[in-house]
């Protein structure tokens, strides 16, 4: 039988930097007399590891980035029928019950606050929203107004459409393609194209 001699055993860890080397010391038992021992035969290694090379250097300007493409651009039918559903029917009731007024309104937030004119909610006793032109929305009541704005805001509860994204706060420029979607007269969510043909500002009343 062969006796187990303290050994070194070297693991070599390669880096960029350089080769590092960690050595450990095996600390062996003696074998009783009356147990057989196995003699484990570690190879040496027959070479060292070289250093990896370092990555080329790259000179500046040598990289060209493709620029992104932007988004391909809905199409009028496919705009239509993406915002349509969210686009809602507004009808004003006197205290009779009669409806006198008819308007536009679209679904602003999450929460069911629908933006709409001030113009069109003015006086009314009663409001009825409809969605997609015969389904009928749960009406809370009026969230707010601004009568200078020309805006209001209705609270609906229950299920209705998806919020509408708001466009970026820079208006668009004069002379940009735009759509229209609305109830004119009744009619449920016509769709008409135009072009924006001025910005003008409104200036806050001062209380």
């Amino acid at each position: 039988m062969r006796n187990v001699r303290n050994g070194i055993i070297f693991i070599v860890l390669a880096a960029t930097a350089g080769v590092g080397v960690k050595l450990f010391w095996p600390k062996l038992h003696p074998a009783s007399s009356s147990a057989q021992t196995t003699a484990i035969e570690i190879p040496t290694p027959t070479s060292q590891p070289t250093t990896l090379p370092s990555p080329p250097a790259i000179a500046p300007g040598s990289i060209t980035i493709a620029p992104v493409p932007p988004p391909a651009l809905l199409t009028p039918a496919e705009l239509f029928q993406r915002l349509s559903p969210s686009v809602l029917k507004i009808v004003i009731h006197d205290a009779r019950g009669d409806a006198f007024a008819l308007g536009s309104g679209f679904v602003a937030t999450s929460s069911g606050l629908i933006v709409t004119n001030y113009h069109v909610v003015k006086g009314a006793k009663s409001i009825k929203v409809f969605a997609e032109g015969t389904n009928q929305l749960e009406v809370e009541g009026l969230a707010g107004v601004d009568p200078e704005g020309d805006l209001a805001l209705i609270k609906v509860k229950g299920k209705f459409p998806p919020p509408l994204s708001l466009a970026p706060a820079v208006p668009p420029a004069v002379g940009s393609r735009a759509y229209a979607i609305g109830n004119p007269q009744g009619l449920t969510n016509t769709f008409s194209e135009g072009l924006v043909s001025g910005i003008r500002k409104i200036k806050p009343a001062l209380n």
